[in-house]
């Protein structure tokens, strides 16, 4: 490739994929010049969500692009909402897959300076995710609920070694739900609804 651009440009503005695709000749060499040139002068955002459909998805700018970039984060995020929308439910991954259906009241915590102000006894937990700050407040909650997270993430540890019913990776718990409501989750179908 030519020494048109720097290594830390290429670094910035070139994504894995493109990289391997330049490498096995799907992409030739002028073609990653022109968009690390578009990328520097005006700038591309990278979607590493856990959806499949936007993983690793790139959304470039150009001139005219500069007022809509609101729009196209904000369509984005709809879309990803509706798809983690079923109905009247939200959809998870359950850390342990039974037939159980729990209901109660959720208590939704954006941050970890938040949890000494509420009363999590027989709660269900909504946050972000959980981390070892969560740890005190964790043996008396009936069971959490997570935006974030995957098999081996924090929320699916402690669900598994102390037996809470968890469902994680909803994208959106903590946007849907707000403190006080009843909810039921559904622990087979990985599904929460507002009841």
């Amino acid at each position: 490739m030519k020494r048109n651009i720097s290594g830390q440009d290429f670094l910035n503005y070139v994504h894995i994929y493109e990289f391997l695709s330049l490498l096995n000749g799907k992409i030739k060499p002028e073609a990653i010049l022109k968009i690390i040139k578009k990328r520097k002068k005006y700038g591309y955002v990278l979607l590493n969500l856990r959806d499949k459909s936007y993983q690793n998805r790139i959304i470039d700018f150009g001139e005219d692009e500069f007022s809509p970039i609101e729009k196209i984060i904000s369509d984005t995020h709809d879309e990803i909402t509706k798809n983690k929308i079923k109905g009247k439910s939200i959809i998870g991954k359950p850390t342990i897959t039974s037939d159980a259906i729990i209901t109660g009241e959720c208590v939704v915590i954006n941050e970890e300076k938040e949890l000494p102000k509420h009363n999590l006894n027989g709660k269900i937990l909504v946050t972000v995710m959980t981390s070892p700050n969560f740890m005190p407040y964790l043996k008396d909650v009936k069971a959490i609920i997570t935006d974030n997270g995957g098999v081996i993430c924090h929320a699916a540890i402690i669900s598994r070694e102390l037996g809470i019913p968890c469902i994680m990776g909803t994208e959106i718990a903590t946007n849907f739900f707000k403190t006080g409501d009843k909810v039921k989750m559904d622990m087979k179908a990985g599904s929460i609804e507002k009841i």
